[in-house]
């Protein structure tokens, strides 16, 4: 009677063993990657803008994306282009990436839009999603980039996903498409739209950031630097009003006109400055270009820490507040 072969002899089980040992490998290097990308400047360079989307959402970064619940399984991805109001007829790049709750992998993507579905693996590198969930494990490679037909009569286009586990393909989204409006055509309703799906700064986000700030020992005070000059009315008040509607109270805005001959810059200026007196401004009398008008505005600063706003840039209500609570924890 002839000997069962040994699992070492078995082709099949010696080539699963071999594919297991490069996947480990392969786990371990992507995991020393990211190790280094968490000890680099540049990740603690950029703490303060994930605190920022932290504020936003009013949740821990983790739970961040959005999630979408299909029969199968529960994922966290983001599509980061194309929105529903950009999408038309013809070939269509479809970028983002997709992580399953559950840490098993997410190993390909389908889309179809009725003109024949498209799918591709789920594997290019992220580290954006890497910083974002904080080293959650497989965001490294969990992207993906397709081409899909856009049919002209579409309406809408389904979103599947395929995780390495039992249960085939799972609904990630049907994206309902807008239809495209005739007449003039509104520049700005794209970011509107953007805006709409993920600035999650609601009252209760608010109030918490509010509460984070109030119990600071020590609150720095900021201020603001902001050269102008011929600014339009509208963006000036703008600019001005996204300072005094921050949720962070202890700042300094310092304005300094670069010899604007235009009347209302002056009256806008005189006008806040009376009503806040955390607004200074100076008027220069003669145009010294930006870099001499910053340096004005420097001149009027008291605060603990200096930074910048343009004159026709508005700042969001929580820009203030992380700012304020990155310095507490790292004041160094």
């Amino acid at each position: 009677m002839a000997d069962s072969p040994s699992p070492d002899s078995n082709p099949s089980t010696a080539a699963l063993a071999r594919r297991l040992e490069i996947a480990t490998e392969q786990a371990q290097t992507e995991r020393g990657r990211v190790d280094s990308m968490r000890r680099s400047f540049s990740w603690r360079l950029t703490l303060p803008f994930r605190m920022l989307q932290r504020a936003w959402s009013g949740r821990s970064p983790a739970a961040a994306p959005r999630p979408a619940t299909s029969p199968g399984g529960d994922f966290r991805w983001h599509l980061d282009q194309p929105s529903p109001d950009q999408i038309r007829s013809g070939q269509v790049r479809f970028i983002g990436w997709c992580l399953e709750a559950s840490d098993t992998p997410v190993s390909r993507v389908r889309i179809d839009a009725g003109a024949g579905a498209v799918e591709s693996d789920v594997n290019l590198p992220r580290p954006d999603v890497v910083m974002q969930l904080e080293l959650e494990p497989g965001s490294l490679r969990c992207g993906f980039d397709l081409r899909v037909p856009i049919p002209r009569a579409c309406s809408d286009i389904t979103i599947e996903v395929l995780t390495a586990g039992a249960g085939g393909w799972h609904l990630l989204k049907v994206l309902e498409l807008v239809p495209a409006e005739t007449g003039a055509h509104d520049e700005g309703a794209p970011y509107r739209a953007w805006l709409a799906r993920h600035d999650q700064f609601d009252n209760a986000a608010r109030g918490r950031l509010a509460a984070r700030c109030h119990a600071l020992a020590t609150p720095p005070r900021i201020s603001i630097l902001m050269p102008t000059w011929e600014t339009a009315e509208p963006w000036l008040r703008a600019a001005i009003e996204s300072v005094r509607h921050q949720v962070y109270p202890h700042w300094q805005l310092c304005v300094a006109d670069d010899a604007s001959s235009a009347p209302h810059v002056r009256q806008v200026l005189e006008e806040y400055s009376r009503v806040d007196r955390r607004i200074v401004h100076v008027v220069r009398s003669e145009r010294g270009h930006i870099s001499a008008a910053t340096n004005s505005a420097l001149d009027l600063a008291d605060g603990d820490w200096i930074t910048f706003l343009d004159h026709d840039d508005e700042l969001h209500p929580a820009a203030l507040a992380c700012l304020a609570l990155e310095i507490a924890a790292h004041p160094e």
